[in-house]
């Protein structure tokens, strides 16, 4: 599945002009109490709502986890945007090379990290990951799936995940407008047919709601059906199955959008270097319909 460019388009948009901009919007806490968009993704990630694994990268002695990384590396930022009134400069992206190496090199300079080749490639991969995940976090305020999604793959040698039939994820796919299309197929195929079990497999793209077509998109997906014993009654069991990767776009797809090519290439260039990780996300619902 090819991730959405307009959601990457965002994310760097983000990075470019400053996540302290996402970062001061004021929505509703659990408890009633207002606070920033990241202090709610901070919010959900410890109360592991998202359930993506924290990964350790070390430093200095000390281990962090991408989320503390990225801030650190945004605070190295910020003070080094105060240093200089270049404008170009502070509108780079956290990403570009110029920020990497110099934070790089700071940490060379400290002690922090030996001067090794292995060192300074771990440490930019990290820090490029750390990118991604701590904007997962902060994007799942208002796309939950989709950011729960970009972030895993940020994390190192992520996991095949898998949500069961009672998971957010499930209802979600439960409530959208594809899930009754794929319903009434299966109920127009079995309606007054002498049979007790069906079963068929097809793709479909997920647009009903933003969160999903970021998240999801291009999907396969498999349908069993069983009937109840003397009864019109069918349960139903649908499977999502996706592959979580990015695809390289040649540039002549370009001609109406070059930068949405770029930033889609991005993605693919570290996946490529392993960087960011592809991996399979599977959704599983449980239903029943009437003849």
């Amino acid at each position: 599945m090819k991730k959405t460019m307009c959601f990457l388009a965002t994310l760097f948009f983000i990075m470019t002009y400053g996540i302290s901009a996402f970062a001061s919007k004021n929505i509703s806490m659990p408890d009633g109490s207002k606070a920033s968009a990241m202090r709610r993704a901070e919010y959900i990630y410890g109360n592991n709502e998202l359930k993506i694994k924290k990964e350790l990268v070390s430093i200095g002695g000390e281990q962090l986890t991408l989320e503390e990384l990225a801030k650190d590396y945004l605070e190295f930022i910020e003070d080094e945007k105060s240093k200089t009134a270049n404008s170009s400069q502070l509108r780079m992206a956290p990403v570009a090379p110029d920020y990497l190496n110099t934070y790089i090199y700071e940490q060379i300079r400290k002690g922090r990290i030996p001067n090794t080749e292995k060192a300074k490639r771990d440490l930019r991969n990290s820090l490029v990951r750390s990118m991604f995940f701590y904007l997962g976090n902060a994007a799942s305020v208002q796309y939950k799936l989709a950011g729960k999604l970009l972030s895993h793959s940020a994390t190192k040698n992520p996991s095949n995940l898998s949500f069961s039939s009672t998971s957010y994820e499930a209802k979600q796919i439960m409530n959208s407008r594809e899930y009754k299309t794929i319903i009434d197929r299966a109920r127009n195929n079995v309606k007054n047919k002498r049979i007790s079990t069906y079963n068929f497999s097809d793709s479909i793209t997920l647009n009903s709601t933003t969160d999903l077509h970021l998240a999801l998109n291009r999907v396969d997906y498999s349908v069993k059906c069983n009937k109840r014993r003397n009864s019109k009654y069918w349960d139903v069991e649908i499977t999502i199955k996706d592959k979580y990767n990015f695809e390289f776009w040649a540039w002549k797809r370009s001609s109406s959008s070059s930068y949405s090519t770029y930033i889609n290439n991005v993605g693919y260039y570290m996946q490529e270097r392993d960087i960011l990780t592809p991996y399979y996300v599977t959704i599983t619902t449980k239903d029943s319909f009437h003849e």
